[in-house]
């Protein structure tokens, strides 16, 4: 099996712990009818702005953030 390049990365979220709690709270006020399938584009839409009002591209952007520069310091460990 191949191990993937970005084993060891670990996501620290410390400074975003007000937007973690918000878009869980969204996703588990979503998930139930998103998961079986039971909704409506309306109802995704309103999810996506859900999420978007609560912050997700912030988070993302960290996440890539973060990433990007593990892998520049672990460039050679490969």
């Amino acid at each position: 099996a191949q191990v993937s390049r970005f084993n060891g990365f670990s996501f620290d979220t410390t400074g975003l712990e007000n937007q973690v709690a918000s878009l869980t709270n969204t996703v588990e006020q979503y998930r139930p009818a998103l998961a079986c399938g039971l909704y409506t584009e309306d109802y995704l839409n309103e999810f996506i702005q859900q999420l978007q009002s609560n912050g997700v591209e912030t988070y993302l952007d960290t996440i890539q953030g973060q990433l990007d520069e593990w892998v520049a310091a672990n460039q050679n460990n490969e």
